[in-house]
């Protein structure tokens, strides 16, 4: 995401080969789409995406043994995040990699809700299908 969207105007040109955008800073035209993963002003995009708080249907404490990100294998290094607090703070578990047959992190704490955010920031393509979530429920 953008604080603030660097660019003012745009052209499609119809096809597969990109929309172009105009900056709002340096006269430089810039292609993107889906063969373009950087872009010219800032270097690699940052792609995320985040979950609402996720509770499994009550407030129990969870126990969260595993995440598994899954998707396309390709060579990228997504880091996954979690935030316990309603969004106020951030948590970096850690990188994930993409070329493994499934990618994941282990022994991830407890919590009771829990919003997931993955983060890439490379020159690779993010073509994630499904966050599976693995955990043990307690008692109260």
């Amino acid at each position: 995401e953008w604080d603030t969207f660097p660019y003012i105007d745009y052209i499609d040109n119809g096809t597969t080969d990109g929309i172009f955008l105009w900056p709002m800073f340096g006269g430089t035209l810039v292609v993107t789409g889906q063969a373009y993963n950087t872009d010219v002003l800032e270097g690699n995009y940052t792609f995320s995406c985040q979950t609402d708080k996720i509770d499994f249907g009550n407030m129990a404490l969870k126990f969260c043994g595993r995440v598994n990100l899954v998707g396309d294998r390709s060579d990228a290094t997504p880091f996954i995040t979690y935030s316990d607090d309603d969004y106020v703070t951030t948590v970096t578990a850690g990188a994930v990699n993409m070329q493994r047959d499934r990618p994941y992190l282990t022994r991830l704490g407890s919590f009771r809700r829990r919003s997931w955010q993955p983060v890439q920031a490379d020159n690779n393509p993010a073509r994630w299908e499904a966050l599976e979530i693995e955990y043990n429920q307690g008692e109260s």
